[in-house]
């Protein structure tokens, strides 16, 4: 299944040959999860994933074919 990813702030820097402009789109087996995801791009789980609809998605959730993402470190401090 095809999935488009779109990273945010310091993520873009973190995957090698990502296009800011462009984004990435990757080719994951069925049934992949937020977490396979993550580590195809070898980032932590520490970080954001929100789907083209605006829901914030877990690690362990499955992707849907077409899918579409934003990823983004979370913020946090006062």
């Amino acid at each position: 299944m095809k999935v488009s990813v779109k990273l945010y702030g310091a993520l873009e820097d973190e995957v090698p040959g990502y296009d800011n402009q462009e984004g990435l789109l990757l080719d994951l087996p069925e049934g992949a999860r937020v977490l396979d995801l993550l580590a195809r791009l070898e980032l932590p789980e520490g970080v954001c994933s929100i789907d083209s609809s605006g829901r914030v998605l877990r690690a362990q959730d499955k992707l849907s074919g077409d899918a579409s993402l934003k990823i983004f470190r979370i913020m946090s401090g006062g």
